[in-house]
């Protein structure tokens, strides 16, 4: 056979391919299954999407400023400044990252802060002619229960919402403990000859609580 019919061959076999392809039928569909199997169910947890994390030092600081009006200082130095290395703020020299590790150290630190500004604070919202109090907003020293149990429960919402930002109706069992935890300070003022209680102290202590508690400085 001549050479010179093998292009003519070639293309009539690529015809009759194309013939065969564009003649078949489409390759049928598989039927997907409307259900695979029965239900599963699926452990989605109930704790945070996140583990809590603490404030940095600046955040702390300023936490505690908002919630009190005051800042920690001593003699005109705010105490956070002057402990920055210890409280593990970075220098950028030998350290570069924020240790925010909720350490005894760490704890230590919020517990003095607390002693100090709530002391500086009931000792202005206490004192003769003060004005514009943000802790003692709804009750004072004079509070007693159970004739005050409006007041006092009243102000305690107030406080754990503006400290904890948490919005608490007054009947709520949330407030129990923290109205023990004043009333329970309150008798252990109570002095033996007089009766006389010290209702400074017993706030001093709901206010410190509030800035040690995990809900100021955690988020």
């Amino acid at each position: 056979m001549s050479n010179r019919n093998q292009p003519l061959r070639a293309l009539a076999a690529l015809l009759a391919t194309a013939s065969l392809v564009g003649c078949a039928p489409p390759p049928a569909l598989e039927e997907v299954p409307t259900e695979f199997g029965g239900e599963t169910q699926v452990d989605l947890g109930t704790g945070p999407a996140r583990a809590l994390r603490r404030m940095d030092v600046d955040q702390l600081d300023e936490s505690i400023f908002v919630a009190t009006g005051l800042r920690w200082e001593l003699s005109g130095t705010n105490q956070f400044v002057r402990f920055r290395s210890t409280l593990g703020v970075p220098n950028y020299t030998t350290s570069t990252q924020e240790d925010v590790d909720i350490s005894p150290l760490f704890l230590k630190f919020v517990d003095d802060a607390a002693r100090s500004v709530c002391t500086r604070l009931l000792d202005q919202e206490t004192a003769m002619g003060a004005m514009s109090p943000v802790f003692l907003v709804h009750a004072d020293a004079a509070s007693r229960l159970p004739a005050d149990q409006d007041e006092v429960n009243q102000n305690l919402a107030m406080l754990l919402a503006r400290f904890h930002g948490r919005v608490i109706e007054l009947g709520s069992d949330q407030l129990t403990p923290w109205r023990g935890l004043w009333s329970s300070s309150l008798a252990l003022t109570r002095d033996a000859m007089t009766g006389a209680e010290d209702g400074e102290t017993a706030w001093r202590t709901v206010c410190v609580a509030l800035i040690d508690h995990p809900d100021f400085y955690t988020y």
